[in-house]
């Protein structure tokens, strides 16, 4: 299994809009993924295939997303954006982290909402036992790391999924290995 990553794309979809869910105490965002992000204009997008937003949306070119399609992967859902090659992706499968791993840590939990200010990733990345990715396959986790609106899960592919997608080289795709 590897964990995909996208280069930052110098862009966000949550940043001063008024118009999204917050907690009324911490005001992190409550449900990022219900949330329009159509809404917000791409005004540049430097030919990347895989990217990443400030605010934790991964977004895939549309040759990407051929790519995915053409080759039978699974479990992403591709959400367009208002730049007409561009998609939100989205893991619908769900695999646990073993958050007892070390290095994770959890900071400053909000009374209203529950959520965290901030989640530290644990090294090495660890899943709990029996989460399972298909080789073609893609999954998120149940956690969400970083701090207020960056938080986002790890997206994870199977093996033949990474092997596919580093034969594409597609633009800044990264792809980490998890130790199982």
């Amino acid at each position: 299994m590897y964990i995909v990553y996208g280069h930052d794309m110098d862009l966000y979809f949550f940043y001063g809009r008024t118009d999204v869910r917050r907690c009324p105490t911490c005001r992190h965002l409550l449900r990022k993924w219900e949330e329009d992000l159509t809404c917000v204009p791409i005004k540049t997008f430097r030919k990347y295939d895989v990217g990443g937003s400030y605010d934790g949306i991964l977004v895939w070119s549309s040759k990407a997303k051929a790519i995915y399609e053409s080759a039978g992967m699974t479990g992403l859902r591709f959400i367009p954006l208002a730049h007409p090659n561009l998609y939100a992706v989205r893991a619908e499968p769900v695999v646990q982290y073993d958050s007892s791993c070390q290095y994770t840590r959890f900071e400053n939990q909000c009374v209203t909402c529950g959520n965290w200010e901030f989640v530290g990733l644990g090294t090495p990345v660890v899943l709990m036992p029996g989460s399972v990715v298909p080789p073609l396959g893609f999954a998120r986790t149940d956690l969400e790391f970083a701090s207020k609106d960056e938080k986002s899960p790890l997206l994870i592919c199977g093996d033949e999924a990474a092997k596919i997608l580093k034969s594409a080289r597609l633009k800044r795709l990264d792809l980490e290995k998890i130790k199982t």
